[in-house]
């Protein structure tokens, strides 16, 4: 038995560098992919945000409100960083997408009334 674990020991000292490697790759590759995905879904909130700056009749091109998605998006990313920390699910879907959105809706309406045009506000 022990031989043998010291076996298994050497044929895992021997391959360290190149699983140490593997690791990171694979880690690293889970976290842009991860991040990726979290950027794609802020154009999607980026358009709603847009949908919403038009329907209050707040001037605010696409650019400008993806830039407002990724600034409001950062309590719910903090929330849900401490959500997965904590290893509680979150109580319903899309919850940290409604957060985001909130955010942003209560930070338009500090832009509209206190800059004629939301535009020149980024």
């Amino acid at each position: 038995d022990q031989k043998k674990l010291l076996y298994w020991a050497d044929v895992i000292g021997s391959y360290h560098l190149v699983l140490s490697l593997g690791l990171f790759v694979l880690l690293f590759s889970g976290f842009l992919g991860f991040f990726s995905v979290k950027l794609v879904w802020l154009l999607v909130l980026a358009l709603i945000i847009f949908l919403v700056a038009k329907l209050r009749k707040i001037r605010l091109s696409y650019k400008n409100s993806y830039k407002f998605a990724i600034q409001a998006g950062t309590v719910p990313f903090i929330i849900e960083a401490i959500f997965i920390v904590a290893g509680i699910s979150a109580p319903f879907p899309f919850l940290f997408s409604l957060v985001l959105l909130a955010v942003a809706i209560v930070n338009m309406e500090k832009l509209q009334t206190s800059v004629p045009s939301a535009e020149t506000a980024f």
